[in-house]
This record gives C-alpha cells, structure tokens and sequence, in this order.
C-alpha cells in the first residue's frame, strides 16, 4: 500500500539523517541552513511561513523574513493553520529586530502522537531506540527529558524548532491536557527567549526570576519557578491567557483566586502588572513593542475563521 511505502521511506531519511548527525555532530542543532538542507525537500514535511505583521503564507517567496512552520503530511490542514496562528500572533506585534532573529534562528513543527518531535531532524538524536524501550537510565539518558518521559512521547519541545502534538492544537479528545493548556505558546516562547530575544533582555528575564525566586511571588516548588526558561514561558502563557491548567503557573495564572484562573487577557495582564511587574514589562516589550493593551487573541483552544 501507500502508507508502508510512505512509512519506508520516512525509514530511510531518518536513517540517512542520523549518518549526517553523526558526522556534524551536536552542533547541527544550532545550524539552521544545514536544518533546511536536509529537511526542506523531503515529502514527509509540508510548510507555512509567518510574515512579521502575523499573516500566515502557503510559500517564501525568498524575499521576506518569515518563520517556517512545518507540519508532518499527516497533521491536518486545520491544525496546520491553527498552529501558524498561534505563532503569528504571539510575534506580530514584536520589535522587528527581535522577529528577524527569531526567524533566522529558530522555526517550528507539528507532529502526530505517533510520530513525537524527533521526527524532525534538529531532535533525531533524541529518538528512542529498541534496546532502551521502557529505560532512561545510563546509555538510554539522551532518550529522555528526565528520570522517566521520553522525548518520543513529549507534546512539544521548545528547542531550536518549538514543536508540538496536532491533537493539542485541535483541543480534541486526545489531547494530553484535556483542553486546559496551549503547548505552543510555551514551547514557542522558549524558542523566541533564547533564538529570537537578544543578550540584555535574557539577562533581564534571568534577574525578574531570581527577584521573583527570592521574593517568593510564585510559588517556588512550581514548574514556572524550575528555572529563568520556564519562568518566562509560563508567564508568557498567562500574558495570552492559554493557561488554564492546575498548578504549573505556580500562581501566575490564578488572578488571585484560591481556586480558579484569569477570566480573560486584559485581566490576566493586569494580575501580572499587579504580582510581578518585572516580567510583565518584559513580556509588554518583547510582545507588544510596549503597547499592552493590543490583543493577543489567543485562546487555550485557539480556532481560525
């Protein structure tokens, strides 16, 4: 049939992607032009691209600075779109600077639950192998993020190219946050902190979370409070109110409610102004050119017209 021809062939690029990982070694991670060398031509990945202004485009015209969006052949249309919106809108009203550095630097992938982020080739290297099925210990360590998640098996990663799972971007029945947390915005903002945001506003994001560690405004044992990285992609969610999910935020998303989230956008922003006003004029500058009141329009279901 098609597919095991299709499922062949998706075999023997990995297998000849692996060969020139191997050969380049761990800084092909950080080499986008070799990225796109291998990856562009291949039929098993399709493409959009993010003008600067959020428009979403079927081609590059070569001429635009545009960030790519891949999708796996198998991920819909739809989610397609939504994915691309998602990425338009948390950057169209950034400083073209930062854009332009986050478009020649870093990119974006969505996947199928079956086929997980290392199907793209920035994270073949983190594949699960045979011999490590159900391990993550010793040599079986780069097959996973921690003691026990694999990589394979992860909705997103916020890497070099933010990925993540079609079903979370569809908020369908298999989404593994059951419609309460939008993946993207967190991996995507890892991707623009550390490819697209220059040195002085890293430093800066570093400072606001040790003050915000120190102070003790979210709670410190939270996922958000982990590390600057987290701290900054969390709270990114919350400034486009996509987080309605338990207790990562450690507080950023509550508004100050013992139980409960932020009702909408302008409020979620104005909790943060409220709590910790040193990452909101981050998230204010890098998002919005420092103009808080243009809208995200996002959602943690986001859909498009």
């Amino acid at each position: 049939s098609n597919m095991s021809y299709f499922n062949k062939g998706i075999v023997a690029v990995g297998i000849l992607l692996l060969g020139c990982l191997e050969a380049l070694g761990e800084t092909f991670v950080n080499i986008p032009k070799t990225t796109h060398v291998l990856s562009l031509e291949r039929v098993d990945f399709k493409f959009k691209w993010v003008a600067s202004d959020g428009s979403i485009r079927n081609e590059n015209n070569g001429v635009d600075t545009l960030v790519e969006v891949a999708a796996t052949t198998g991920v819909s249309e739809t989610a397609h779109m939504i994915g691309s919106k998602i990425v338009g809108n948390m950057l169209r009203y950034a400083p073209d600077s930062y854009f332009e550095a986050l478009a020649n630097n870093g990119r974006v992938g969505f996947f199928l639950q079956a086929e997980g982020s290392t199907v793209y080739p920035e994270y073949v290297h983190l594949k699960d192998r045979p011999e490590c099925a159900g391990r993550c210990n010793d040599d079986c360590s780069d097959t996973c993020i921690d003691d026990t998640r694999k990589y394979d098996l992860l909705p997103g990663i916020g890497g070099v190219r933010a990925t993540c799972v079609d079903d979370n971007l569809l908020c369908n029945s298999s989404d593994p946050y059951g419609s309460t947390y939008n993946v993207l915005n967190h991996e995507f903002a890892h991707t623009y902190h550390q490819y697209g945001l220059p040195e002085v506003i890293q430093i800066q994001i570093s400072i606001a979370y040790q003050n915000a560690y120190a102070l003790g405004i979210w709670d410190t044992d939270s996922k958000a409070m982990a590390n600057d990285l987290e701290y900054f992609a969390e709270a990114s969610t919350v400034f486009f109110n996509t987080n309605n999910h338990g207790n990562f935020s450690g507080g950023m998303n509550s508004c100050g409610r013992p139980s409960g989230f932020c009702q909408n956008e302008a409020e979620a922003r104005d909790w943060l102004n409220f709590a910790d006003n040193d990452i909101y004029n981050i998230l204010v500058e890098v998002y919005t050119g420092n103009r808080p009141m243009l809208p995200g329009d996002l959602a943690v279901c986001t859909t498009v017209n």
